[in-house]
């Protein structure tokens, strides 16, 4: 029975019954229920919440920390708190719940983590708060609706978890290409010869050998890499459309992560669909770029691309490389090698793109050398697509 419907009883039976016991207790229990009323929603208004996460950007099968901190700023209790945080529905459907006691000025914490069991971009909360006095007399909830959003990447491995060699296999285009030096790769020094610039000269080596040393780099080659990931709904099996969609991102991020270590420039393009809409006509792409801040834009588009359907994979596969410089390494991730697919890889390598072609679907593509392009079978011999 709520308390306001005690006090109408009370109140009537007052009006009914003469004595004094019966408005002593009435006005006891009206100004208790008016004291914690007061006081429950003085605190309650004046309740500062605060959510943090350990880490707003993890790895498939890493997990995130969530933790609410709630400080009472009055000289008030409140006698019983009830924390109820929304968490991601694809990762657990359950909400975090939590009942605490609050003192004058305390602060209370309560922390849940979250598994990266999938890719993709999670919000935790708002949160609902409920609170009331022990004796039942006043109750009050509110819902905050601030909430934090944390992206989880796609599983990065080495090549060969993927089936690949260690490798990538070039061929000779490479070796015909210019070469230069990489002032970031230092690998020795040597003495000095006429004609060497007086930058390059090692004076701590100078000093500790007492004849003029200079500084030798890495050679390495300028060759730009744009990755074409195949993401058309239609292209993929019904069975195992889920698995081998992951499998393909995930050997995405795996070459752009091979390739940036390479010092390479990366470009990559999707006809899978892009929550945030950057892209145009249902195709999503990324410049070519160099350096971590390559891999962080690959990363962040992976972790929340989706299937699409209706653009020919092909298709885009050939408008898009006439915009790539002239010997750009093509590393094209598919299901599988159909007509229209080959015959686009094999014009493109005749016209002097390097082509390597990457399918999902063993079963009906095997690895090896084509005409004008070579083709290598993607597995997941670690089974770490789905769950790291």
């Amino acid at each position: 029975m709520r308390i306001a419907n005690i006090l109408w009883f009370y109140l009537i039976g007052a009006l009914l019954i003469p004595g004094r016991p019966v408005y002593t207790i009435l006005y006891f229990l009206g100004g208790v229920y008016l004291l914690a009323r007061a006081s429950l929603e003085h605190s309650f208004k004046r309740l500062e919440v605060e959510r943090t996460l350990s880490d707003q950007r993890i790895f498939l099968g890493e997990s995130v920390t969530v933790t609410l901190r709630f400080r009472n700023t009055t000289a008030m209790s409140l006698p019983w708190l009830q924390v109820v945080e929304s968490r991601p529905a694809q990762m657990t459907g359950q909400p975090h719940s939590h009942i605490a006691t609050m003192g004058p000025g305390s602060v209370v914490e309560t922390s849940y983590a979250l598994l990266g069991t999938k890719r993709g971009r999670y919000t935790v909360g708002p949160v609902t708060l409920f609170a009331g006095d022990p004796f039942g007399f006043a109750r009050t909830n509110a819902t905050v609706q601030s909430t934090a959003q944390f992206t989880v990447y796609p599983k990065v491995s080495p090549l060969p978890d993927l089936g690949l060699p260690a490798r990538l296999p070039m061929g000779d285009l490479a070796t015909r290409r210019r070469l230069f030096e990489d002032p970031a790769w230092l690998t020795g020094t040597r003495e000095y010869v006429p004609g060497d610039s007086m930058k390059r000269i090692h004076w701590n080596a100078t000093a500790r050998t007492g004849d003029l040393m200079v500084k030798q780099f890495r050679h390495a080659m300028l060759l730009p890499c744009a990755i074409f990931l195949n993401l058309n709904r239609d292209d993929f099996g019904n069975k195992a459309y889920w698995l081998d969609s992951e499998l393909a991102i995930s050997a995405t991020a795996s070459l752009c992560h091979h390739l940036v270590e390479q010092k390479q420039q990366v470009a990559l393009v999707t006809n899978g669909v892009d929550p945030d809409d950057t892209g145009a006509a249902g195709i999503s792409r990324l410049p070519l770029r160099q350096g971590r801040g390559a891999m962080v834009e690959v990363l962040e588009l992976l972790a929340r691309i989706q299937e699409g359907s209706g653009a020919s994979f092909a298709r885009t596969l050939a408008e898009e490389a006439q915009h790539l410089p002239w010997g750009t390494l093509l590393c094209i991730v598919t299901p599988r090698e159909t007509p229209e697919v080959a015959t686009v890889c094999a014009r493109l390598g005749r016209s002097g793109q390097q082509v390597l072609l990457f399918v999902t679907d063993g079963g009906t593509t095997r690895s090896g050398r084509r005409t004008g392009y070579q083709v290598l079978e993607l597995t997941d011999n670690r089974g770490e697509v789905g769950v790291g």
